[in-house]
This record gives C-alpha cells, sequence and structure tokens, in this order.
C-alpha cells in the first residue's frame, strides 16, 4: 500500500536569548515575519509566559492557505524562513 506524505506543514518558531543575564530586560513580545521563498504570508508574535516565550505554530499563511511543501501546479519546492523585527538593544540571529 503506498502512503503519500502531506502536502502541507507546520512551521514551529521559537524564541531563545543568547548570551543574557539576570539584569536583562526583555520585551513584551517578540515580533516576526514569515516568508515562503522572498514572499511575505504572515506576522508572528512570540510573547513572555513565565519565564519561557511561547512557541509559534504557523499553519496557514495570511490569507488563510495551509502552508504548502511543493507548489502543485510547477512543483516547485517552497523555502519558507523567518525574519525577526528589530529589538532595540539586541541583535538577531535565525537558525533554519
Amino acid at each position: 500500500m503506498y502512503e503519500q506524505k502531506s502536502h502541507f506543514f507546520k512551521l514551529k518558531i521559537s524564541k531563545d536569548w543568547l548570551n543574557t543575564d539576570e539584569t536583562t530586560v526583555y520585551p513584551d513580545a517578540v515580533e516576526a515575519e514569515v516568508y515562503r521563498d522572498d514572499e511575505q504570508i504572515a506576522d508572528v508574535s512570540l510573547t513572555k509566559q513565565g519565564d519561557s516565550w511561547t512557541t509559534a505554530e504557523v499553519t496557514e499563511d495570511a490569507q488563510g492557505n495551509p502552508l504548502k511543501r511543493v507548489d502543485p501546479d510547477t512543483k516547485h519546492k517552497y523555502i519558507y524562513s523567518v525574519k525577526e523585527k528589530p529589538i532595540d538593544g539586541f541583535t538577531s540571529e535565525v537558525e533554519q
């Protein structure tokens, strides 16, 4: 029996703070943008809850369409990326 993999997927986005200490003052939220190839398709907000930060799960674009691995017409494999919006006093690095 052939089992087809899903053409849709979930993108998980989390926030880790590096090189900080107990005196570091964090913002209330971190904003990020999700891109499919070079097109921005969604906005994400990560917030602090206690001692940790929320993990965002993106399953659809801003128009409500599910995230696809491949364009069904052209068979182009999409590349998804995340860009954190600047935060005063911090530098950003994104790991894929």
